[in-house]
């Protein structure tokens, strides 16, 4: 059982230990180091500094890991990208620490049943999504150094991160879609429709770019705050053509073209419209079955209602 009786701050001396026990490591901080500081050129002296700074410690997020939370599995060390950039204005509270030598982030939230009601889902549905596990509030008053913003709290949510590079404001620096990966874009259609299935409007609708990571190649979904409420004509205006229309951009399409071009600057194509029409089309073959199995005054069952009222039978709508 984790204990959260002593969860410390960041260490700035073990991160230092751990660069210099890894060459690979080392060189791609260094490497970000550069880039970073090439752009932010726009910044003031004092802006520069404190965003240099930042990107000079190692810092965690929410990883996939599609299993029971508290089994922890050591991250990988490379190819750790944050996909945009993270906003701190509307965090409530988070806390980043180490546990016996694990990575976990400790979140104050007011709600947050539906979040593991999401990732309980994802994870049925093949989607990456954190480990994560509810914290009574009493331990609250036992944490030290709690983020501020938690005297809003309701709940505590403890999950596991990777490591990864906190650039707060910096340009996003690293990472970019392979333009002829289908797979990535097909992916990021399915994710873009999960997000629509479950109410979550945090990501690609508001071009949250900082609630995306793509860890070797795994596209990571972080901060899902689903709602269960979405309106069927949402979903049939934005779903329904990407399988009627798959050759067309839609409304779904346009938001994650949209999303990449905030984030990394990306400029879509036809093709990647078509790719990600036919992620969101493959993620209704997948989701029928998984929901037809959900309770019908469940979250998850009342979606695939909400969602069958907006496109009829899809198996029709699919041909």
């Amino acid at each position: 059982m984790l204990s959260l009786l002593d969860i410390p701050s960041v260490d700035r001396v073990a991160i230092a230990a751990r660069l210099a026990a890894d060459p690979r490591l080392a060189r791609t901080l260094a490497e970000l180091q550069v880039a970073s500081q090439q752009a932010l050129s726009a910044y003031g002296e004092g802006e520069r500094e404190e965003v240099l700074e930042r990107v000079r410690t190692l810092q965690t997020r929410a990883c996939v890991l599609a299993r029971p939370a508290g089994a922890w599995k050591e991250p990988p060390d490379r190819g750790i990208h944050l996909l945009g950039v993270r906003s701190f204005s509307g965090t409530i509270g988070v806390h980043y620490g180490v546990e016996d030598g694990r990575p976990i982030v400790l979140k104050a939230s007011r709600e947050m049943d539906g979040e593991i009601e999401a990732a309980r889902l994802a994870a049925r549905l093949g989607l990456t999504t954190p480990a994560i596990r509810r914290i009574p509030i009493a331990e609250l008053a036992r944490i030290p150094d709690l983020p501020s913003g938690t005297a809003l709290a309701t709940h505590l949510l403890l999950e596991e991160r990777v490591e990864g590079f906190d650039l707060r404001n910096a340009p996003l620096v690293g990472w970019r879609p392979d333009p002829e990966d289908r797979t990535i874009f097909e992916g990021l259609g399915e994710i873009a429709a999960f997000d629509l299935l479950v109410g979550n409007w945090d990501r690609f609708v508001s071009a949250n770019t900082g609630n995306l990571m793509v860890a070797e190649g795994r596209l990571v979904l972080v901060d899902t705050e689903a709602s269960f409420t979405a309106r069927p004509s949402e979903v049939h205006s934005r779903v329904a053509r990407a399988i009627d229309d798959p050759e067309l951009p839609g409304l779904l399409s346009s938001e994650v073209a949209s999303f990449l071009e905030k984030a990394c600057g990306f400029a879509f194509e036809d093709r990647h419209h078509r790719w990600v029409n036919a992620g969101a089309a493959a993620f209704v073959d997948r989701f029928i079955p998984v929901a037809e199995g959900e309770p019908e005054d469940s979250p998850a069952g009342k979606a695939l209602a909400a969602w069958r009222e907006a496109s009829g039978e899809w198996e029709a709508v699919r041909g």
